[in-house]
């Protein structure tokens, strides 16, 4: 499915209200917004156009780590082959044997890892061998960024579809598992926060900043109704 379709703006159903205060739905807006997730998207590499999110489960994303771990020791052994000592005309074949041996293996894993993961090829595209070590350490790093992701664009997903019957900020708030609560603005801790917002502030007029804009966020402990901040 294309980005357009899978990450739309929420549009709940007429009347349909969300039990959050206004302040609250701000933050919730934020956290969840499907055009602020999409460039996040964007600007990790991730092609949004053909990455599977509604079927990039736990289990896919732990194969495709295996994979790169596989990669990763076939990549040791051509490094190790950089440091041969053959001499004669056999030895030197042999290494050469050996060297293509281990490319092909490292194409045959790029490309099963592409197929769980289509980042960086679109349908016009041929994915390149993740060779080297820095390659590998990107896509570690993409990996792990794409497994975050993904649950903010699943959560999203199911929001969509749940959005005629709950306010999607609220299904959100709920499947985030975590609880915001709004700063008292009379309280000792607001007055604190405020003046150091007034002391940082380098963008909106300080007369705009609000209660509403300080909030807490927790979430509850285990097996437990209470809440850790």
């Amino acid at each position: 499915a294309r980005e357009d379709v899978l990450l739309r703006p929420f549009e709940p159903l007429q009347g349909l209200r969300s039990g959050l205060p206004l302040g609250l739905q701000r933050t919730a807006s934020a956290i969840c917004n499907p055009e602020v997730i999409s460039q996040a998207l964007k600007q990790l590499g991730i092609n949004s156009q053909s990455m599977p999110f509604g079927s990039l489960s736990r289990a896919t994303l732990d194969e495709a780590r295996v994979l790169l771990g596989e990669i990763r020791g076939v990549n040791e052994e051509l490094n190790a082959l950089k440091h041969s000592s053959a001499v004669d005309a056999a030895a030197m074949m042999e290494v050469a044997r050996k060297r293509n041996e281990l490319r092909e293996r490292v194409l045959e894993l790029s490309s099963r890892y592409y197929e769980l993961i289509p980042r960086k090829a679109s349908a016009n595209e041929v994915a390149r061998p993740i060779e080297g070590d820095k390659a590998l350490t990107e896509e570690f790093g993409t990996l792990s960024d794409l497994a975050e992701a993904s649950l903010g664009v699943q959560l999203l997903l199911a929001a969509l579809h749940r959005q005629q019957e709950e306010h999607p900020l609220d299904y959100c708030l709920r499947g985030l598992g975590i609880v915001l609560e709004e700063v008292d603005s009379n309280s000792e801790e607001f007055a604190l926060l405020f003046g150091y917002a007034q002391s940082t502030c380098t963008g909106a007029p300080l007369e705009q900043a609000q209660a509403r804009d300080f909030i807490y966020c927790s979430r509850p402990r285990p097996g437990s109704s209470s809440s850790s901040s």
